[in-house]
């Protein structure tokens, strides 16, 4: 079976993708006795950061999908949740930093996917 989150919103009440960030990444210190299981809490803490690194926000769209970005499918519709994209390739990184209140941006990018 698979896992399902008690609380799938936990972070989305949060005003501030800075403090959302910082919560989420505070939450994984008690998510396991585990070591390696906080660095995969960590590592899922990535969607709240104020603006994604870029590389890690593709290569995990890539790796989640199991193809290429370059190749049109799946990971490139995936990529744009990270970045401005279009005609096969990227054209803004930046397209989602500057909004700063968490559940805006979630709003504007699931809006982005409407028409992705």
């Amino acid at each position: 079976t698979s896992p399902v989150a008690s609380d799938p919103m936990k972070y989305c009440g949060i005003s501030h993708k800075t403090q959302a960030f910082q919560y989420c990444h505070s939450e994984c210190d008690h998510a396991s006795d585990s070591s390696g299981l906080r660095e995969r809490c960590r590592w899922g803490c990535q969607f709240w950061r104020p603006c994604p690194v870029i590389e890690d926000c593709l290569t995990r769209c890539e790796v989640y999908w199991k193809d290429f970005i370059e190749d049109g499918l799946y990971s490139y519709h995936c990529a744009k949740g990270c970045a401005e994209m279009g005609g096969g390739a990227m054209v803004d990184e930046t397209k989602y930093c500057s909004i700063e209140d968490s559940a805006e941006a979630y709003r504007y990018c699931m809006g982005e996917c409407d028409h992705a």
